[in-house]
């Protein structure tokens, strides 16, 4: 299916609909890296057990796919996000250099992933952390990137949470505990941004220029009166 995107700028868009085949053909093949980012767009290294590599596809990954390749069965537009409303059956991009904060998480990884810190609970603090962000990478391929919004709700303290093993509780055995949303959120692919969750981009990287887009007609069009 031709991606169908209203444009604003002569950059040419990621073809989404051909992401989600390449992405979806080559699943298995895809190696994931985890990193957290903070308030401050501050970005912190994670290791993860290989246990969860399946389950981090699962929950990052494959509903996305299967979205974006339903979309492409029942006509889904791409609209740019300024320009765009939050509609069914519609997804809403940016220029990635439009996002700034967006950008400045993946240019750190990108760029400078040799010097970032993994993150400790010992020596950081989960209350400052706002997103989790997973990096997908293959062989021959240019990487992308599936950011989460993490509220501080999803986070479970050591010193103040009990776990339920068998049939009792039990004292919460780790330094913290996250639970991870396995609804869509952004995807970063190219020189894209995609918000699949409206709301949730907006949290994440304080990015909303609709508001200012309309701020501005409203300006227009109090002048124009003004002029009449």
């Amino acid at each position: 299916m031709t991606e169908k995107t209203e444009q604003t700028d002569n950059q040419e868009p990621t073809d989404i609909f051909l992401w989600a085949n390449q992405a979806d053909a080559h699943k298995d093949a895809l190696e994931v890296d985890l990193f957290m980012f903070t308030k401050g767009y501050t970005v912190y290294a994670t290791n993860y057990a290989k246990e969860l590599k399946a389950q981090l596809k699962v929950l990052f990954l494959y509903d996305m796919i299967s979205q974006v390749q339903t979309g492409a069965a029942t006509g889904m537009q791409v609209r740019d996000f300024e320009a765009a409303a939050a509609e069914d059956n519609v997804l809403e991009r940016a220029s990635l250099d439009k996002v700034e904060h967006a950008q400045e998480v993946i240019e750190q990884i990108i760029y400078d992933e040799p010097n970032l810190e993994v993150f400790r609970e010992g020596d950081h603090e989960f209350k400052k952390v706002k997103g989790i962000i997973a990096r997908f990478t293959r062989a021959g391929a240019e990487p992308f990137f599936v950011a989460k919004l993490l509220p501080q709700s999803q986070v479970l303290k050591g010193a103040t949470a009990w776990m339920y093993n068998g049939d009792s509780f039990q004292p919460f055995s780790a330094d913290a505990g996250l639970r991870i949303m396995p609804d869509n959120q952004v995807l970063v692919a190219g020189s894209d941004i995609f918000a699949f969750n409206e709301t949730k981009f907006i949290r994440m990287f304080g990015y909303d220029a609709k508001k200012f887009a309309v701020a501005e007609e409203k300006i227009k069009e109090i002048e124009a009166h003004l002029k009449l």
